[in-house]
């Protein structure tokens, strides 16, 4: 594998001033959606389930599904308000994967590149780091913020983040978390929402703009980023074009319910063409 991807594979319920809808979700659902932007038998994916979802969307993305444990029980659903003003309200019940399993880490998995710990409570988060920096002490590791838990527990997450090598997270999580604290001396992708993201590495940021698109739900559009930018990583691209090619996925996103709109589809076929095409 050349990424795997830790997190949670569930459904989600999105109630936005748009309507409402039910969708495959979760983190690792998500972000394994972007991460298949080329090719999907290099992605593993890392997930406890239980036995009342269907895996059918997960497994027609194509990624490697063999960390993905089911077990008798609730897989997680995930409850997401957007306000009209741009606020979001979260809830979730976990059901059987309320507590990380890193014994579920695949051995096929162990020589992969780069692990990426998806949105996750810090303690589950924190658990998959201290495992993976023993059993692959080589492999990157990346990690993705999520503001209900950068205020509810933020010196969690700046554990979590000191333990990195990467960081993934939108402007208000960095000012939760670092605004009165010292920023890790690793580098960060930086969310701007509509404004698209930048890197920051060594205190300069270098961003990239997104098209202005009418936002019908937001959610798991960071997952997307997250997702296409790390694939695109593995396979060797340049940095910059990584960024573009992910903030590119993540606005289109935003325009349809769940991760899987015709809009994001195209996008994600345009950008395997184009990357294929200059290859």
């Amino acid at each position: 594998m050349k990424l795997v991807i830790v997190g949670h594979i569930g459904l989600n319920e999105d109630r936005t001033p748009h309507g409402s809808a039910v969708s495959p979700g979760g983190a690792a659902y998500a972000c394994a959606r972007g991460a298949a932007v080329l090719d999907a038998t290099q992605v593993g994916v890392v997930a406890t389930v239980g036995d009342d979802l269907s895996l059918a969307p997960i497994r027609n993305l194509g990624v490697n599904l063999l960390g993905v444990r089911v077990a008798r029980g609730r897989s997680p659903r995930f409850y997401i308000d957007q306000h009209p003003d741009g606020r979001r309200t979260f809830s979730v019940d976990f059901g059987i994967a309320t507590e990380a399993a890193p014994d579920s880490f695949p051995q096929a998995y162990r020589l992969t590149r780069h692990v990426h710990l998806a949105t996750a409570p810090p303690e589950q988060q924190l658990a998959w780091l201290v495992h993976l920096r023993r059993v692959l002490p080589r492999a990157t590791i990346s990690v993705d913020m999520f503001e209900h838990f950068a205020e509810r527990d933020g010196a969690l997450c700046r554990q979590v983040c000191r333990g990195a090598d990467l960081i993934f997270m939108n402007e208000e999580e960095q000012r939760l978390l670092f605004g009165g604290h010292e920023h890790p001396p690793v580098p960060a992708v930086v969310k701007f929402g509509p404004e698209g993201a930048g890197y920051c590495q060594d205190g300069q940021l270098t961003r990239v703009r997104a098209t202005r698109e009418e936002p019908v739900d937001t959610t798991h559009a960071g997952e997307i980023l997250a997702g296409v930018f790390l694939s695109l990583r593995a396979y060797g691209l340049p940095r910059q074009d990584c960024l573009a090619h992910a903030v590119r996925a993540a606005a289109a996103k935003v325009t349809q319910f769940g991760v899987n709109g015709d809009a994001l589809t195209a996008t994600l076929d345009r950008i395997r063409a184009e990357v294929t095409a200059a290859a």
